[in-house]
């Protein structure tokens, strides 16, 4: 009778993954930011009566906080409706991602800073979407061995 050895199927907590992957949007965009001032582009938006210069501060405020939101809701619906999670976190974030370039498209300010205001959009969904929806990684570690079946 021959044996073989039975992994176990642990996981490793989304915790790490999903933490990195709330980083990566805030480096990212931060990063979309940084190259936009480098070429020359003053991030001047219009607020109330005046204006106002978007500050690498201004981004992350923006970024941390709603990539820990969409964190959340997906633990949140991996609870609730585990088969479905994905598809409607997925669903969301897609809706939310276009909605929220509603204000910036029709926002009165230079059409390079419009264009900077989009990509900071979609960088953070383009990298927070498959990031956080990554599945967690299996280690497979010896428990015990068992007849193998014949």
């Amino acid at each position: 009778m021959s044996t073989e050895t039975v992994r176990s199927a642990r996981f490793q907590a989304p915790y790490a993954s999903r933490s990195l992957a709330v980083a990566a949007a805030v480096i990212a965009a931060s990063a979309v930011w940084s190259i936009a001032r480098w070429v020359g582009i003053d991030m001047v938006v219009p607020e109330g009566d005046g204006t106002e210069t978007i500050a690498l501060w201004h981004v992350v405020r923006a970024v941390l906080p709603v990539s820990l939101i969409g964190w959340v809701v997906l633990a949140a619906l991996e609870r609730w409706v585990p088969r479905r999670a994905r598809v409607i976190w997925t669903s969301g974030a897609i809706a939310v991602t276009l909605l929220s370039l509603v204000p910036v498209l029709s926002l009165d300010a230079d059409a390079d800073v419009r264009a900077v205001l989009t990509a900071l959009h979609l960088t953070v969904a383009v990298v927070l979407v498959p990031l956080l929806l990554r599945r967690p990684v299996r280690s497979g570690v010896p428990t015990r061995r068992r007849p193998a079946n014949r």
